[in-house]
């Protein structure tokens, strides 16, 4: 080839030959289990070599002897790759992964669906190490392990000895939260973790802490109680003045559809906007679980999401007759 191309087309055709490395190239041939497919660029140099022309080319492909001794040659390695025995240092390695999986699968009461999604990485692992082969073994030893010896039996999982603690200490952060009189913020499992002093884990799962988790998941709140605990923080900082309602939802700094909708049901149940708002949402049946206003309706998408349609409609307040629909049109404020 060398003498065919000359060495400085090589060297402008081909990186690896440019770099000096020019052993292995016919590897891709299917002669070696190192490499099954070589670049395209060498591809072509050597299918240029052999036949310089195309038509030559797509005879010996479509030759049928061509194909056969292809598919003969590649049944082959397949064959001969089945037959090749896994090393006993890697089966050794697989034995203990299996081993490993199958306990914490019953301990922790996890079915096999569980393991791909809490442990995939070494689930992976003993793919990569043995295949089908290993995840049938991983079942049998799954199914298998109780009748094991008493000091390999399944071990309940225990709650952390800290666990309660966490947990009063995540109720006494939410309350501060939603007492707290200044500009609110959403109230969400991660902020309640961020806001507590004491922790015990990096994050409270139901296995290790459930009373912290259940105390974090009864106090997060949703996104429109959110919206509306800080509309109704704007609402009191311009109580008593005679100001357009756009200037409420504009000082708020939430999406304004959503605010707008929010603003006037606030408004049409008569809401008072003092801290704390939660005590007063709370009064009039919102819960921290509320899913706004208006459920089922969907709102157009906000920045570059946004996409103009050229039409508008007349704005109809959440709970009066005409109420607006799902996807709507952008709405005027009233």
């Amino acid at each position: 080839m060398e003498t065919h191309y000359t060495s400085k087309f090589l060297a402008a055709a081909d990186s690896a030959y440019r770099q000096g490395k020019t052993r292995g190239w016919l590897n891709f041939l299917g002669q070696s289990d190192v490499a099954l497919e070589g670049p395209l660029s060498r591809n072509l140099l050597l299918v240029n070599y052999l036949f310089e022309e195309g038509e030559a080319f797509l005879t010996a492909v479509n030759s049928s002897t061509v194909k056969g001794a292809a598919a003969s040659l590649f049944l082959g390695q397949a064959a001969q790759a089945e037959d090749i025995a896994m090393p006993d240092i890697q089966e050794d390695k697989l034995g203990g992964q299996i081993d490993r999986l199958a306990t914490m699968a019953v301990e922790k009461g996890l079915i096999f669906d569980q393991l791909w999604q809490k442990h995939s990485g070494a689930m992976k692992k003993i793919v990569s190490l043995g295949g089908k082969v290993a995840i049938e073994k991983l079942r049998s030893a799954i199914e298998a392990y109780p009748k094991l010896p008493k000091n390999r039996r399944v071990v309940v999982a225990m709650a952390h000895p800290k666990d309660q603690e966490w947990a009063e200490a995540i109720k006494a952060t939410a309350s501060r939260f939603y007492e707290d009189s200044g500009k609110p913020v959403r109230v969400t499992m991660a902020a309640l973790i961020k806001g507590t002093e004491i922790s015990p884990g990096h994050w409270p799962d139901a296995g290790s802490f459930p009373a912290a988790r259940a105390a974090c998941e009864a106090a997060a709140e949703s996104q429109c109680h959110f919206y509306a605990r800080r509309v109704m923080w704007s609402m009191s900082r311009y109580y008593g003045k005679n100001v357009a309602r756009t200037v409420i939802t504009e000082d708020s700094g939430l999406e304004h559809h959503r605010a707008n909708d929010i603003l006037h049901y606030l408004l049409e149940r008569n809401v008072v906007p003092v801290s704390p708002f939660v005590d007063q949402l709370k009064a009039k049946g919102i819960q921290r679980d509320w899913d706004g206003p208006c459920p089922e309706k969907v709102y157009r998408k906000v920045g570059r999401g946004y996409v103009r349609t050229g039409k508008r409609t007349a704005y109809s307040p959440p709970g009066v007759a005409g109420e607006v629909a799902s996807g709507s049109s952008p709405e005027r404020s009233a």
